[in-house]
């Protein structure tokens, strides 16, 4: 059989993927700006459980301070290995959190709780919108397969 011009005379499954796992992608300065933002917000998160002014008993907060950090820890390892579906709950569960903070935010009295707490959301609100740009839409959006 003679090849016919115009075709390719590569397989098809070669051409199905945009990326090959040989090549590495670079990683977008938005991503990497978001998960930087994120992993503050996460930061920030567990020193407002630190200096929580309830220490009366500090051993039993020693251990759900590790367990968030333990949880926030994978959180972001799955966001870095670009987990679509928890870009998503990321995104849900900070747009929650956005909308019922006029609820909750009022009842803060300790200064120290409230100034950690604007921090996180300073950081968490802009990493949030970043992970919904097309280059973080893109990124998460097309992985190699191995």
């Amino acid at each position: 059989m003679a090849a016919v011009p115009g075709r390719s005379a590569q397989a098809l499954g070669d051409r199905m993927n945009e990326i090959s796992p040989s090549q590495p992608v670079a990683v977008p300065r938005q991503v990497t700006l978001a998960l930087y933002l994120l992993g503050a917000a996460f930061v920030f998160s567990i020193l407002r459980l630190v200096f929580t002014p309830h220490w009366s008993h500090p051993g039993s907060h020693v251990f759900p301070i590790f367990l968030v950090a333990a949880v926030y820890f994978f959180w972001l390892y799955g966001l870095v290995r670009r987990l679509n579906w928890l870009r998503w709950v990321t995104v849900v569960l900070s747009g929650i959190g956005l909308i019922t903070m006029p609820w909750w935010l009022p009842k803060v009295d300790d200064h120290t709780q409230l100034a950690f707490h604007l921090l996180q959301c300073a950081a968490q609100i802009p990493g949030t919108l970043l992970l919904c740009l097309p280059a973080a839409q893109a990124w998460y959006g097309r992985r190699a397969v191995a």
